[in-house]
């Protein structure tokens, strides 16, 4: 009896441009580019790129490798932190400027701007 085919879910994309997020934010911090970064994990270059855009899924190999890398544990890169969300600025009565992330289902007060 075969197993049945499991499709991917589509929110995989999105786990997957998490990551990307932030393998290329810790990259940067570390100062390193795509091609030194390639060479220091065993990587070629255009995998890391289409990583960082997340393009391309990544085995535990690479993900454990890149981690070493950048010296960091492999959940650090699985987490969606606040640097891989989108924010939106938002300007306020009283000309305050507030950093918010757009949840589903947000609705602003009616009476907000009065």
């Amino acid at each position: 009896m075969m197993a049945p085919k499991i499709d991917e879910p589509a929110h995989w994309d999105e786990i997957r441009r998490t990551i990307g997020a932030n393998i290329r934010e810790l990259r940067l911090a570390a100062q390193l580019s795509q091609e030194d970064f390639a060479e220091k994990t065993g990587i070629s270059r255009n995998t890391i790129v289409r990583i960082e855009w997340g393009r391309t899924s990544l085995t535990i190999e690479h993900l454990v490798d890149i981690a070493k890398a950048l010296k960091t544990a492999p959940s650090t890169l699985l987490e969606r932190t606040p640097q891989s969300l989108d924010f939106e600025p938002l300007q306020w009565s009283g000309g305050r400027s507030s950093i918010r992330t757009n949840p589903q289902g947000f609705t602003p007060p009616e009476n907000h701007n009065r």
